[in-house]
């Protein structure tokens, strides 16, 4: 069975397990559907943005596959530091809308 992430659902669903027992995951109840299910990142996972951003850096200059938006790349590139905040505070926003919904 699909879950439309393109990977069958008991293998995404033993994966957000592992995630949420090793503390980089929490996972949430949707008050007001019961059956939805949604999960966030915890201060553990927000502190890999700077070492997946690190990889993307890498990626994008070693691999031809690899897309970035060019606009990304060159602001990480001139100020990580000011990315790494940014994307910290895009995903705070996310968690925020989504805790405030349910």
């Amino acid at each position: 069975m699909d879950a439309g992430e393109g990977i069958s659902t008991n293998i995404l669903a033993d994966r957000l397990s592992k995630f949420e027992a090793s503390g980089i995951l929490t996972r949430h109840q949707d008050s007001k559907k019961r059956s939805r299910i949604y999960y966030l990142p915890t201060q553990k996972a927000l502190e890999l943005i700077p070492i997946f951003l690190s990889i993307i850096d890498w990626a994008e200059k070693h691999d031809e596959h690899t897309e970035v938006p060019e606009q990304f790349i060159t602001a990480y590139r001139e100020d990580a530091d000011k990315t790494i905040a940014e994307t910290e505070q895009l995903i705070a926003l996310a968690n925020a809308q989504v805790t405030n919904i349910h």
